[in-house]
């Protein structure tokens, strides 16, 4: 690890750290304590449910602040890739350009600057992620350039 590159240590992160994340939320539910998992793509495209999900699980109701927060951050999404941290910081995309154009622009960076080691358990942890929260993405996995 120490000795791969910038790029490289990026995708071997979050592969690794998605890893845990998962073993740890298996022991949790293994230990039937409560714990609610929301993924990522339904959250941005359909917030409201989202928050009614949180809402029940806290057995708490949501605020006039929640749905300011929502606003500020763009919420509902009309693309999963089109948030505002990730304008911010990356690659931008429009309402013009596809989830498929975008993963391909994505996918075709990483390609560029990354090992193929990485590369792999990288797809490998996008495979895992699929195939638990599956959503609009998954189908795009296959599309890797």
């Amino acid at each position: 690890f120490v000795a791969s590159s910038i790029a490289d240590r990026a995708l071997l992160s979050i592969a690794r750290m998605q890893t845990e994340m998962i073993n740890a939320i298996d022991k949790i539910c293994e230990a039937k304590n409560p714990l609610l998992v929301l993924s990522f793509e339904d959250t941005v495209l359909r917030p409201q449910e989202a928050i009614e999900q949180i809402a029940k699980f806290l057995n708490r109701s949501s605020t006039r602040r929640t749905k300011k927060v929502l606003r500020r951050q763009n919420l509902p999404r009309t693309q999963i890739s089109a948030g505002k941290a990730t304008s911010s910081f990356s690659f931008t995309s429009s309402d013009s350009t596809s989830e498929a154009q975008t993963y391909k622009t994505i996918s075709a960076e990483i390609s560029a600057s990354c090992s193929k080691r990485a590369i792999a358990e990288f797809k490998a942890a996008i495979s895992t992620y699929n195939s638990r929260w599956p959503s609009q993405l998954t189908a795009l996995e296959k599309i890797w350039i």
